[in-house]
């Protein structure tokens, strides 16, 4: 009761008349205050106990409810995040979302927006026809330092977006890493192989791409320097039996 008294004298400072709507329920009035004052629906990002907080003092709120983990899986919800719960996400899941609802400029925000998430563990960007600039634009971020698992398969990054991953030290804390079908050709390959930010790689998945014999060669003879890897896939990588029997 009185948590529901205090909203309702705060809310009524704001101007505005939806307190009736509510019913003087408190937690439907602090949802109430929160997009009065921020201007866009972050409530369902809360708890009830987080939105009354929130609504109450947004500094002491934004300190307070940073334990709890966002999952992003739709690309609404992302494009909806406020910026201030971007470091909340730990895990952005998008599979095949892109190319049927974003336009450049708004894939261009997505992604700016995903790199600089600075919990993030895991994203999973596959089947988004992402050329390598997008790609690029995250793997130089210094925010993905977490990042553990990167899953980019049956995209369009070719060599240019495998090396800006390999080359960047944001990545060194893969583990698991899905290139599969990229059109990755051998210098992509071979960057992987010499990049001393891949070592804790537990799976490598390049099936499907183009890195031939020279880029195969050159995973091969890496091995001993990913001490932890488990799973590798090179298949369908126009690599010839002839050609691994003379490694």
């Amino acid at each position: 009761m009185k948590k529901t008294l205090l909203l309702t004298l705060i809310l009524s400072s704001f101007g505005t008349s939806q307190i009736d709507a509510v019913q003087g329920d408190s937690s439907a009035i602090a949802q109430v205050m929160i997009n009065d004052r921020f201007g866009t629906n972050i409530a369902r990002f809360l708890t009830p106990e987080e939105q009354f907080s929130f609504a109450l003092s947004h500094k002491s709120a934004s300190r307070s409810i940073r334990k709890a983990d966002i999952a992003i899986t739709t690309i609404k919800q992302l494009i909806d995040l406020p910026e201030i719960f971007l470091d909340r996400v730990t895990s952005v899941l998008l599979s095949q979302q892109f190319e049927t609802v974003l336009f450049e400029r708004e894939c261009q925000d997505v992604i700016g927006k995903i790199s600089r998430m600075a919990n993030l563990i895991c994203l999973d960007l596959y089947n988004n026809c992402l050329s390598h600039i997008p790609v690029t634009t995250i793997a130089n971020s210094p925010y993905m330092a977490k990042l553990t698992t990167l899953r980019l398969g049956f995209n369009c990054i070719h060599d240019a977006g495998a090396i800006a991953i390999a080359n960047s030290p944001y990545m060194r804390n893969l583990t698991t890493l899905d290139l599969a079908c990229n059109r990755i050709g051998a210098a992509g390959a071979i960057a992987i192989a010499k990049s001393p930010y891949m070592r804790n790689l537990t799976a490598l998945d390049l099936f499907g791409n183009k890195i031939g014999a020279d880029g195969a060669r050159a995973i091969v003879e890496a091995l001993r320097d990913f001490p932890h890897l488990q799973k590798l896939n090179l298949c369908n990588n126009h690599i010839l039996n002839v050609q691994i029997n003379e490694w």
